[in-house]
């Protein structure tokens, strides 16, 4: 299989809490890696139980949807169809607020702060 070429792939430091997490002053931990590709945000997430992977894709505008998958290849996997809008200032200062839809669990929230953006 051919290897997908990207047109524009920006990476960026971010921050993010979730409506298990911290409120919207503290912004959590950071996420060590949250990419824009063309029209897709690629985003790993750790926490203290495993790691979830997002992948959106720009559905109109400033919204996106996509999966999050939980624990990938792991017997507890778990999989989200997720809805999400990024804000962004013209300084290139960007918000992204999402909500995850569990198969087996309750519906959650995110909030992920985004700086700093450097071509890759």
């Amino acid at each position: 299989m051919a290897e997908q070429e990207w047109e524009s792939v920006t990476h960026y430091d971010a921050r993010g809490t979730w409506d298990k997490g911290r409120g919207p002053s503290g912004f959590g931990e950071p996420l060590p890696r949250v990419i824009f590709r063309d029209d897709e945000i690629v985003i790993d997430w750790p926490d203290g139980d495993g790691t979830t992977l997002i992948v959106i894709k720009q559905h109109s505008g400033s919204r996106f949807t996509g999966r999050a998958v939980w624990n990938r290849g792991r017997p507890d996997e778990e999989h989200a169809m997720v809805e999400a809008t990024l804000y962004s200032t013209p300084q290139g200062k960007h918000m992204l607020y999402g909500e995850e839809v569990w198969e087996k669990a309750p519906p959650d929230w995110f909030v992920i702060r985004l700086t700093g953006g450097r071509l890759v």
